[in-house]
């Protein structure tokens, strides 16, 4: 939208590319008039012809495209030229990189096959955001990798008839549409693009998570491997108490012996 600024010193701070509508009022009988502008670094001046009306009000357009400086130059009724001795600023921001957050998930995620989960988002960018979309990127299979498993998909949350400087959503997710085996995963975030027309479109992502697709087989491992390693700490404190019972330790007087069986303990307890 437009923004209209009234008094000030005639300086000029706006986005590359945003389109400036100046309006000056004058004393002098005014008949022609001007707007000088010329660019940062060069002495060559782009003459911009002013509208006038009765006399006094003067109007002009242009777009600032970088850093420089203007002034009016006016032909009276009377036959003067006057030349405006103030060189008035123009400061061409640079168009910053939108914002892209992930407010939910806020961690890795491990889901069965036929489950969803709630995307929560929020985008914002100084010129409009114009993309939305979540980046899916699946693990390769080990023994193959098909086309559908390796390239990332990109499903669209917002579109770019929707441009607004900020912009926010809810997507449900259906794993059961991702066709990943069990036991794979994938890593996913959210991009974003503004609509700067003047520089191109910039794109920024959000914090990436992963997804991992629970797997029976995978579950049934770790079960075993934290077993084993319960068994082993349970054959070492029986092999320890055969070499040392724990009672003919507990009748020392030194403590050192009664903390390796605390901590013997502690280990034994914590595996199962």
């Amino acid at each position: 939208g437009s923004v209209v600024i009234e008094g000030g010193n005639g300086s000029i701070r706006a986005l590359i590319g945003t389109e400036i509508e100046i309006q000056a009022t004058t004393e002098e009988n005014v008949l022609k008039a001007e707007l000088r502008q010329s660019t940062q670094g060069s002495d060559k001046e782009q003459i911009i012809p002013m509208s006038v009306e009765n006399n006094h009000t003067l109007k002009a357009r242009f777009s600032v495209m970088a850093d420089g400086v203007y002034s009016f130059a006016l032909h009276t009724n009377s036959g003067d030229h006057l030349q405006d001795k103030q060189r008035h600023p123009i400061v061409a921001v640079a168009d910053a990189y939108p914002q892209m957050k992930m407010d939910s998930p806020i961690d890795d995620i491990e889901l069965r096959d036929n489950q969803t989960i709630a995307i929560l988002w929020q985008a914002k960018d100084d010129y409009g955001v114009a993309e939305v979309n979540l980046v899916i990127e699946p693990d390769a299979l080990e023994r193959e990798v098909s086309p559908a498993n390796a390239e990332p998909i990109r499903v669209a949350l917002g579109q770019s008839n929707q441009i607004e400087k900020r912009r926010e959503g809810r997507y449900t997710w259906s794993l059961a549409n991702l066709n990943l085996a069990p036991g794979q995963g994938a890593k996913f975030y959210l991009e974003a693009l503004d609509n700067d027309s003047i520089g191109g479109p910039k794109r920024t992502t959000s914090q990436m998570r992963r997804l991992n697709i629970f797997s029976a087989r995978r579950h049934h491992e770790k079960v075993l491997l934290a077993q084993n390693k319960a068994l082993d700490a349970l054959v070492d404190w029986l092999g320890q108490d055969l070499q040392t019972p724990a009672g003919d330790l507990l009748k020392e007087k030194s403590v050192e012996p009664q903390k390796k069986i605390i901590e013997q303990i502690k280990l034994v307890s914590g595996l199962l």
